[in-house]
């Protein structure tokens, strides 16, 4: 019975245990620049290059900086990427709906062929299922 056992965990590690490697280093590739970056934002320094992984002492001589010296107008700044960022987003979606409105309500030559070429772009094979043009 223990041996079933084991055998049922070798077996359960060969088929899903390296997912979960393949997740965790994926984690770490993507977590580590942003515990850097938020690292080097409490610097007292200021600087990249004397920043560790793990801040050893912490400082909010940055952020005080940042929204309190008049030479660094970061006001303005994140207004026109606003500016910029709003409409650009509301365009996206505004087509998007419209051209997702035609795959699903018209029928038209050379409809099913461009929806699995949109769909398969956005994520597999699979996905265009539905629109019966697999």
């Amino acid at each position: 019975m223990a041996t079933q056992a084991r055998r049922k965990r070798s077996n359960w590690v060969a088929e899903f245990g390296w997912r979960h490697l393949v997740a965790v280093a994926v984690l770490v590739f993507g977590l580590v620049p942003i515990l850097y970056v938020v690292s080097a934002a409490f610097n007292p320094k200021g600087t990249l290059s004397a920043t560790g992984l793990i801040p050893t002492d912490l400082s909010l001589v940055s952020f005080d900086r940042l929204f309190s010296d008049p030479n660094i107008p970061f006001g303005s700044w994140f207004a026109n990427s606003l500016m910029i960022a709003v409409p650009a987003a509301f365009l996206s979606i505004l087509i998007s709906s419209l051209a997702a409105y035609a795959f699903s309500r018209f029928r038209f030559r050379g409809g099913a062929g461009c929806c699995c070429s949109c769909c398969s772009s956005r994520c597999s094979r699979r996905s265009c299922r539905w629109w019966r043009c697999t």
